[in-house]
């Protein structure tokens, strides 16, 4: 997507434009700086820009998956590294609001170099624990992107929605720890479901 595509989806909100242009330099330089993600605007850039230039893995957790947010360049930029064959694997634990749609177009993406390849799997699941994160995204081991702790449907939403860095190994690293573990026990459910219907 060049610069005149995402000029006519975004709108030209100036602010918006800087916003995205920051963190597309952070990426490019690998800068070790941890900044704000102030507005549901502000998630799109980044999770757009994290895809746009992934490289091998993407994990995303995500409370739900949903067309509101999980559409338009936000799906475009994943469909996309997904044919690149980036990795890609999505936990989500809201089964009402969960696009499952849009997660099963994504999972039947075959990558350009190996068409017989889906690199995207998922598990829409129920998942809890005393500070276990519910909404983060890592990419390539070093980059994330982590909300904060959730709030009431009436309660004033924070001024900064998540904490997102672009070369954060160590903290990329724990999260991409939980995931995998997380991962390993869902695979290991679904066995076992498996081997109980056979």
């Amino acid at each position: 997507m060049d610069k005149n595509d995402r000029e006519q989806t975004h709108g030209a909100d100036p602010a918006l434009e800087e916003y995205r242009r920051q963190v597309v330099t952070r990426i490019l330089t690998n800068s070790p700086d941890i900044f704000g993600n102030y507005s549901d605007a502000h998630a799109a850039c980044v999770v757009e820009a994290f895809a746009h230039h992934a490289e091998k893995e993407i994990m995303l957790m995500s409370g739900a998956f949903s067309s509101k947010f999980y559409t338009g360049p936000v799906f475009d930029e994943l469909r996309q590294a997904a044919e690149r064959g980036v990795k890609i694997r999505i936990v989500t634990s809201d089964a009402e609001n969960v696009d499952l749609q849009n997660l099963l177009t994504l999972a039947a993406v075959k990558t350009k170099e190996k068409p017989e390849e889906h690199p995207v799997s998922f598990f829409v699941t129920r998942y809890s624990g005393d500070g276990a994160p519910t909404h983060f995204m890592v990419v390539d081991g070093k980059r994330y992107r982590l909300e904060r702790g959730t709030h009431a449907p009436n309660d004033e939403r924070p001024v900064v929605q998540a904490e997102v860095c672009c070369n954060g190994p160590q903290k990329a690293k724990a999260l991409a720890d939980f995931f995998n573990n997380l991962w390993k026990r869902l695979e290991a459910m679904r066995q076992a479901a498996e081997n109980a219907k056979a």
